[in-house]
């Protein structure tokens, strides 16, 4: 479908913890969340790092996009707080 892995909801969230049933951590790829800018999937850092969590990516490798954005999202509403504790 041309989603990077880490921002693809179906396969994260809808194959891999639904279907299969896989309940542990899914830490993206290196540098993967800053990464979706490059695909032309997320519009800037802030889009990126909600896309790849509501994705269903619970640790983002390298790039400190979760933790630089997150709180700012929850803060404006976008994301809501229960799917950072998630």
């Amino acid at each position: 479908d041309g989603l990077p892995a880490g921002s693809n909801r179906a396969l994260l969230t809808g194959v891999l913890r639904e279907r299969w049933g896989f309940d542990g951590l899914v830490v993206t790829d290196w540098n993967a969340v800053a990464e979706t800018r490059d695909h032309g999937t997320a519009a800037d850092t802030a889009d990126a790092a909600a896309q790849c969590l509501l994705a269903g990516s619970d640790v983002d490798m390298v790039s400190r996009l979760f933790r630089a954005e997150l709180p700012g999202l929850v803060a404006r509403g976008r994301v809501a707080e229960r799917a950072v504790r998630e």
